[in-house]
Order: structure tokens, then sequence, then C-alpha cells
């Protein structure tokens, strides 16, 4: 006998019929999950791009996106969904900038004409430059004798302009005086050691001495220290001449006591002297101090002066009128 519709089923209880309607209800879940827009049936994919997608990610991206890459970590995990990073636009090279200038030149300005020089006139002449006059020494600088002990430039004539003399360096000179052409002191309060220049004529047929009458002048001086230093007498020769080179010159070198003022005072002094015939004229340079006080830098400055003597060109030679030998026992007064 057929079933009344709404009649349920025999032998199908209650739990069965509530686990089919949820089955239904399920079903009808789904099939709208399926059916809306958007939605895929297809598993999901883990995050990360596969090695296929990244080789066609980079054919398909233009060559002007082929910038230096990004970080690999931070692209990884952009994913799919992550933006596109829009890559710089290149720079400009060496090569299309050179380029460009080429194509586009800079005008430039034509530059503006020059003057025309003027004409020489053909009376004009180029004078040579003029030389400057040599500092310290008077006259013939470059012909001058050297010394270390001596200062050029303290240069002075004397003689009548015979000779120029130099000072030893860093003495003073003293005032003038009749006793002797000039005298040098180490400084203005101190009196000794002191070095003199006297002159007085040549020995006689010796205006100019030269290597072969050297052995006349020192004869000459030999024979004139025996007259006033007697081998008899009571004052004898500290030192006997010996023959010497003084700067270019023959010279000879002697010693001998004397007698001066020393502070108001007659005292016995030591004179070590060079001598050296220049011009007609024999130039006597002496270095002076009391008895047993005269030390070797005196008579080192003293020899210093005497190599040092110049004569300058055009110079008067012979003795001036009136002219007399030097005294044997001087005064420094």
């Amino acid at each position: 006998m057929p079933r009344p519709p709404g009649t349920p089923r025999a032998g199908r209880s209650a739990f069965e019929r509530g686990a089919a309607r949820h089955a239904a209800l399920v079903a009808s879940l789904l099939l709208a999950i399926l059916v809306a827009p958007g939605c895929s049936s297809k598993p999901a994919r883990k995050k990360g791009k596969s090695r296929a997608a990244a080789t066609r990610q980079r054919e398909e991206r233009p060559l002007v996106d082929q910038a230096p890459a990004a970080d690999p970590a931070a692209a990884t995990a952009g994913g799919d969904d992550a933006p596109p990073v829009a890559s710089a636009a290149p720079e400009p090279t060496a090569d299309a900038s050179q380029a460009e200038a080429t194509e586009r030149p800079t005008e430039r300005p034509p530059p503006p004409a020059a003057d025309p020089a003027p004409e020489a006139s053909p009376t004009d002449a180029v004078s040579p430059p003029t030389a400057l006059p040599s500092l310290g020494a008077p006259s013939g600088d470059e012909k001058r004798p050297r010394s270390p002990l001596v200062d050029p430039d303290t240069a002075i004539p004397v003689d009548g302009g015979r000779i120029e003399v130099s000072s030893p360096l860093g003495w003073t000179r003293s005032p003038r005086s009749q006793n002797y052409l000039v005298r040098y002191q180490p400084g203005p309060r101190k009196s000794y050691p002191s070095i003199v220049v006297t002159a007085e004529p040549a020995p006689a047929g010796l205006a100019a001495v030269t290597e072969k009458t050297h052995a006349d002048l020192l004869a000459a001086i030999t024979a004139k220290l025996a007259v006033d230093f007697p081998a008899g007498g009571a004052v004898k020769v500290i030192k006997r001449p010996a023959a010497v080179t003084l700067g270019k010159h023959p010279g000879v070198a002697w010693a001998v006591p004397g007698s001066a003022k020393v502070d108001g005072l007659t005292e016995t002094i030591d004179r070590f002297a060079w001598g050296v015939v220049l011009g007609g004229r024999l130039y006597v340079v002496e270095a002076r101090a009391p008895r047993g006080k005269l030390d070797d830098a005196a008579k080192d400055r003293a020899k210093a002066v005497a190599s040092t003597l110049f004569r300058p060109a055009g110079a008067p030679e012979g003795n001036p009128e009136g002219s007399a030998p030097a005294a044997t026992a001087p005064t420094d007064e």
C-alpha cells in the first residue's frame, strides 16, 4: 500500500533524518563557494614563486627593467601578490654625452682682433742690461783676495789711495793717527791686542817683488833688523825673518819687541809682523799686545789682513812726498 506524502519512511530513525539534512546543507555551501565569482577550485599554492614562473617573468621583463636586481630575500618574501618594483631610469653614458656634444657644437664668438704692433724705428737701439755694482769692496771686487777672518765690506783706501785695507771680522777701527795708516782693536773698550798697518819705502831695487826676487826682500829685511837690533844689544829679535806667501804676493814674517803706551803707561810689547811690497811701498801689518799676552787668534787675523791687502787699478805708485820709514818702536796713541 503506498505511503501518504509527508509520512516518514518506515524503518528510518530521527538521527538518520538529521544527518541527511546536515549533509544537504554542507553540499549547498560547497556549491555556493564553487560557483562564486573570483574563486578557484584549484588548491592553494604555497607562497613564493616557482622556478618556471621566475624564468618566465625574466623573459617577459623589458630590457629597460634589467637594472641591478633587488635583494633576493625581499623578492622571495613578496610572492605573486607583491607589487612590481619600478626600476630607475638608466643614466646617460659618456659616449652618449660626447655624441650629443658632437651633434650640437658650442658656438663661441670670434676673438677680438689684436692691435697691430708698432713698427720699430730704425734708430731705436736695445741697450744691454746694466750690471749691478758689487756690494762691499769699493773697486775691483772680483780680484780682491778673500779670507774668512776678514770682512771685505769694511775695505777702505789708505796711503793716498795706493792700497785698500779690510778690517778683521768683528773688530773695530780705531781713530786716525799719524803713527799708522789704520789700526784695529777687538772692541770699543778693549785696546789690546791690536792690529796696526804701517807703510814705508820699499828696499832699494825692490819696487816689485816676484818669486825670483823673493829672497832679496828677505835679505833686505834681515839686514835692516840687524841694524835696529844688533847681536850684542840688550833687545833681541823675537823671531828671525822668514819668507812667506801673503795672498798672491811674496812676503816676509818676523817678530820683534817694542814699546807703547798702555793705559797711559809705557810698556814693552810684542810685535809680530808680516810685510809685503805693493806699488813700490813696503806695507807692514803687525799684531801687538803687552809682552806675553799676544794670542794666536790675533796673529792669525793680522796675517789675514796682510794677505788681503788690495791694490786697485790705477792707484798711484811709489812713495808720497815727505814719506819716511816707520819708527822702530811705534806708539799706539
